[in-house]
């Protein structure tokens, strides 16, 4: 299983709506690169303020993609197997952090693939919460 990291600026689109049935990012990405995401895992970093600040709110598999009618975005990838973290884990403006956006362009790339070594990083910053809240066992990576 592959994984891929998503970034959506909450100053620009608002809050992320919580509680939904389904988890969902959207994507300029051709179709060609999306058809290829199925079964794979996406990460969905939040950013806001001034400076900004950088939380991981959600984790899913995607079941599904297709055209969406967001103005910004072409399309959409959609799952039904996810985690919502609940409070939003945030991530520490740290060496790692400062090389994983170098290497993702500051997020200008949109969605793209990550490193099995980023999505055990991201993992492990979800169970060091107070409430020890990572994702469910078949969405966390497994790194040797």
């Amino acid at each position: 299983m592959r994984h891929f990291v998503q970034y959506r600026n909450a100053d620009r689109r608002g809050p992320l709506a919580r509680g939904r049935e389904d988890f969902r990012v959207y994507t300029n990405k051709p179709m060609s690169f999306v058809a290829g995401l199925v079964g794979e895992t996406v990460w969905l970093i939040e950013g806001s303020g001034s400076p900004m600040s950088y939380r991981v709110v959600l984790v899913f598999i995607v079941d599904e993609f297709g055209p969406c009618d967001d103005p910004g975005f072409s399309l959409y990838l959609r799952g039904a197997r996810g985690h919502i973290f609940q409070p939003a884990v945030p991530i520490p403006h740290d060496d790692w952090f400062r090389t994983f956006m170098r290497r993702h362009g500051n997020f200008a790339f949109g969605l793209q693939a990550m490193e099995p070594e980023d999505a055990a990083r991201l993992s492990r910053l979800a169970a060091s919460l107070p409430t020890g809240e990572s994702p469910p066992p078949r969405l966390a990576p497994h790194v040797p």
